[in-house]
């Protein structure tokens, strides 16, 4: 296990997160899922998930996330598309603000 910062680490085959009053677990293989509506195939799903969650610290989730796409990068499919990762921790951004609010 390699802990990236104060919420997440690396397991062997995933992306754990130890929240505020729960633990969230995002599998090597899942990273770059895109199907949950209302952005099916436009945004990865993981950014916008923990940009709703109000028990992670986003920034710290986007530190791990884009650690977790390098170290798994031959685990998951598609491959990583710049344009819908940055778009998709934007939104994810937004979420988390509106949380704060």
């Amino acid at each position: 296990m390699t802990v990236i910062n104060d919420e997440w680490e690396l397991t062997e085959d995933s992306l754990r997160g130890r929240g505020k009053i729960s633990y969230y677990e995002i599998g090597a293989d899942r990273l770059t899922e895109t199907g949950n509506a209302p952005y099916k195939g436009e945004l990865y799903d993981w950014p916008i998930q923990i940009g709703q969650k109000i028990n992670f610290d986003y920034q710290l989730f986007v530190e791990a996330f884009r650690q977790a796409l390098e170290h798994f990068a031959d685990r998951y499919q598609p491959a990583v598309d710049v344009a819908i990762l940055e778009a998709s921790i934007d939104k994810g951004s937004e979420f988390d603000k509106q949380k704060h609010e």
